[in-house]
Order: C-alpha cells, then structure tokens, then sequence
C-alpha cells in the first residue's frame, strides 16, 4: 500500500479514493472491510456485479445462519414516469440493502453500487427503518395485522411462497420469504404466539432448520409516510394541479387498495398481478385458475379478492395435534374492482401439526365449477 493512502486512512473520517481499477478496488475493500464500511460505487450495474464476485473471493466465505456481509444496491433499469413496471427483483435487493444501511446494527462490511444506483431517490433512513419488524420464537404476533402490515409495505401474497418479498398464509401457518434470509421462513402459530421459526427450501418445500429470528422490511420504495394520510395529501397534489376530482378520487382508491395501475399491461412482471384458486385462496378450484382470461387463458389481475372463514378442534383429546375442520373461502381476481365476481368454495378438512410442519388435507366444493377437489398440503401445495 502507498505511503500516501496508508497516511491517509490513519486520518479520522471518510475517504473518498477514485479513479482506481476494479481489480486494486476489490482488494483494497477485502483489506479496509475488516474495520471500516467500504462502499464501492461502479460506472453501471454489471461492473459492480463483476466486482461482488471479486470481492467475495478475496474476503472468504461468511457463516450463512448471519447477514452476508456484503450488499449490492442495483439502479433501477426504469424512469420514475415510464410507464412501464420495473425489475422488482432489483427493487427488493435495493430495499433490503437501504434497510441495512438504515438500522446500524445491520450494516453491512462491502457495500458494491453504481453511479446510477446512488442518485435515485428514496424514503428517507428514519421511515424505512420505523416499518421493519423483527420476528423472534416466543413473540405474540397478530396473523391478520401482520398480513396487513407487509401488504402495506409492498409484499406479495401468493399461496405459495417462491421468491423474496412474498408470503402464503395457511391457518396458523405463515410462511415468508425475507430478503435478508437465503430461504424462507415457517412461521408455527400456537394461538398468536410464534412457536417455531424455520427455514425451509423454496422447491421442495421441506424443513431445513429452526431460527431464532427473522428480519422484515418494506420491499417497495413507494409506501405511504409521513404523518398526514394519503388521501388528504393526494387531494392537495390534485387541486394544485387542477387535476379532475373524479379521476383524482379514483387514484386514492387505487394506493389505498394497493392496486397494480398502469396504462398498459406490457412489461408488467406476472409475479405483481394477481390470481386466485388453490390453497391458501379459494379451495375447491385449481392453483391460480381465478382471474381475467385473455385469448381464453387466464392471466393475472391487477386486483384481488379473497377471503376464508375456518373453524379447526382437536378429534380427541389424547391427540390434541390432529384437528377436523369445515372453510368457506371466496374471492376472485380482476383488472377492474367493478369486475370482481368471487367465487365460492367450501368443504371439510382433516388437519394435522407435525413436528416437520403441518399437514392438511381438504376436500372442497367449487360452486361456479360444481366440481370437488381434494387439496393436500405439506408446506407444498398439489
């Protein structure tokens, strides 16, 4: 190291060095990470990846059960006005590592960004920080406020959870993929409080370890904040502009409801729009069959319905584990809420809380289809 940067970094403050080549970059990070947060900004996005890969080689492998320490904040490849739905894999990474740099305990080692990354606005560090939420065994947790909660906060509920910023929610089974964990997490009720936590693969859907925590953090950039509501501040944005009070009265319904709304469906990622059916949503129909059809295939909705009434008891009292049950579910996707039809579906199930996650298999009734499907769940659904 140069007798001039080495008098440098004994300096308090930060450093700012440029101009260097990726290579000396990478290796100058591994060395000042191991005391000081090191960010490295790249001319574009693929630099910055060709730099994480650097990185990591040099620095080693980390303890995967910990934070990775090193995080990249990706640009988002969209304007702000386009209309055109962005890369949302990019904005939960880009979410997750602002989280971090929000709640200092998080912090990563190696932060790896670009040019184009650090001028995008964001929320400010405060309200990120106040909407995250840690999970630990042990912890009264309302299942519906949470459902509510991570909604609000840009998550996607799906029946079944595949990718990070989604979650499934099955009885007193709620599973969540945070992208601060390399799986998925099973959430095991007993009543409200969290008995267990535990990874579990993505695919296969089987156990892999208990946790003593997990970490959850909005995974959209444009959340409500601020101490004023979004229905007065909307108003007054509109009546600035003189924008028409009916149009403007639709928009609030739209964020208030948390509809997917843009001009056109091209480049919308299907993972964002919505469908129904299956477990976890409307049983007694197939896996996602509910929705808008287009050229006679169903295809995802920018809005969604759905609810279910189950009511679960032990069979006996010497196996408290094994429960009977009766559901009605109902609900439906659409484009429009004016195209909302939902759809019934009720039936009778046989339940049971096993030490690897819970069993359940159903028999229900489409009543649009009048048709009855059996529907077996182990963390995965057939």
């Amino acid at each position: 190291m140069r007798p001039e940067l080495s008098a440098a970094l004994a300096k308090a403050g930060p450093l700012v060095i440029a101009g260097s080549t990726p290579g000396w970059a990478a290796w100058l990070a591994a060395q000042l990470a191991k005391t000081e947060l090191v960010v490295i900004v790249a001319p574009d996005d693929d630099g910055a990846r060709r730099l994480e890969t650097d990185v990591r080689f040099l620095i080693g492998g980390h303890d995967p059960t910990g934070l990775d320490p090193i995080a990249v904040m990706p640009s988002i490849d969209i304007e702000p006005y386009a209309e055109l739905s962005p890369d949302r894999d990019a904005i939960v990474e880009r979410l997750a590592t602002l989280y971090r740099l929000a709640v200092p305990e998080l912090r990563p080692r190696i932060i790896l960004t670009s040019a184009a990354a650090l001028v995008r606005k964001t929320m400010p560090a405060a309200e990120l920080a106040s909407r995250g939420r840690v999970i630990k065994v042990g912890d009264t947790l309302d299942r519906d406020a949470l459902a509510t909660q991570l909604i609000g906060a840009g998550w996607s509920r799906l029946p079944v959870t595949d990718e990070p910023g989604t979650f499934a929610v099955r009885g007193g089974v709620i599973d969540v993929f945070a992208p601060l964990s390399p799986h998925p997490i099973r959430i095991e009720l007993f009543g409200d409080e969290v008995e267990t936590l535990r990874w579990f693969d993505a695919e296969s859907q089987r156990t892999l370890r208990p946790i003593d925590q997990l970490i959850l953090h909005p995974v959209r950039e444009t959340i409500a904040t601020g101490d004023r509501d979004v229905r007065t501040r909307v108003r007054e944005y509109a009546d600035e502009m003189m924008f028409p009070t009916k149009a403007a009265r639709r928009l609030i319904e739209q964020l208030e409801a948390g509809e997917v709304f843009v001009k056109s469906r091209i480049s919308v990622p299907d993972t964002i729009l919505f469908r129904a059916g299956g477990d976890g949503s409307v049983r007694g129909y197939g896996y996602r069959t509910l929705g808008p059809t287009r050229n006679g295939a169903v295809v995802g909705g920018k809005v969604l319905l759905a609810g279910s009434v189950e009511l679960e008891h032990p069979l006996t009292a010497r196996l408290p584990a094994l429960l009977g049950a009766v559901f009605v579910d109902a609900g439906d996707a659409a484009d429009r809420w004016r195209d909302i039809r939902p759809v019934l579906g009720y039936g009778v199930g046989l339940h049971y809380r096993s030490p690897i996650g819970p069993l359940r298999l159903d028999v229900a009734y489409g009543q649009a289809v009048k048709n009855v499907r059996v529907h077996l769940s182990i963390g995965v659904v057939f």
